[in-house]
């Protein structure tokens, strides 16, 4: 099985689908896992880790990189953007080789 984490805290999840370019499923907390989620979503959040020094979004290398979630695989290690969270912590993941940084296109035509 995969081994999901957010911040290096290893969170257990239910697997519900993997699809092309996404990995869903939901996530499983016990208190303590709950306590020290919230803490390192608050603190991620704060810094905005998405964005660059001037504020703007990261480009998609850079924003991969700097993803607080990754999923473990045997030898295999593969970052990850939370696109989607609901209520019920169901969540669903994109995948970087499947990721479009869809500002280019807003801003340059020749792409």
């Amino acid at each position: 099985m995969k081994i999901l984490k957010y911040c290096g805290l290893t969170i257990d999840y239910e697997f519900i689908e993997e699809r092309e370019g996404y990995f869903c499923c939901r996530l499983i907390f016990d208190k303590k896992t709950l306590r020290l989620y919230r803490k390192l979503s608050n603190k991620k959040d704060d810094e905005c880790w998405y964005l660059d020094d001037e504020g703007y979004r990261l480009d998609s290398e850079e924003l991969f990189k700097a993803s607080p979630w990754v999923l473990e695989d045997d030898d295999k290690s593969e970052k990850l953007l939370c696109r989607f969270q609901d209520i019920n912590n169901e969540c669903t993941f994109q995948k970087k080789e499947y990721y479009t940084d869809w500002a280019k296109f807003l801003v340059n035509k020749d792409i």
